[in-house]
């Protein structure tokens, strides 16, 4: 059975890496079109630093889901499996 868990946990380890590269590489792609299109300095400076906050954000919140999952992964994965 733990061999198991640790499958799994392995499994959702590297789905969070995933979405972590997928997320920032979808948002520098958007930010990079933005720029492009956006005129004035000023406004291309808040949407990058507002799109910066939101990657961060987002980041944070998938490395506390694995810390979560790390901290409680037997009685996590043991209610999955049984």
């Amino acid at each position: 059975m733990k061999n198991r868990v640790e499958k799994i946990h392995r499994n959702d380890k590297r789905i969070i890496y995933i979405a972590v590269i997928f997320l920032w590489l979808v948002i520098c792609g958007i930010l990079k079109n933005v720029c492009q299109s956006t005129p004035e300095l000023k406004l291309k400076v808040i949407i990058v630093v507002i799109g910066l906050i939101a990657c961060l954000l987002a980041t944070s919140s998938l490395i506390a889901v694995y810390i979560h999952l790390k901290n409680n992964k037997e009685s996590i994965y043991f209610e999955e499996l049984y």
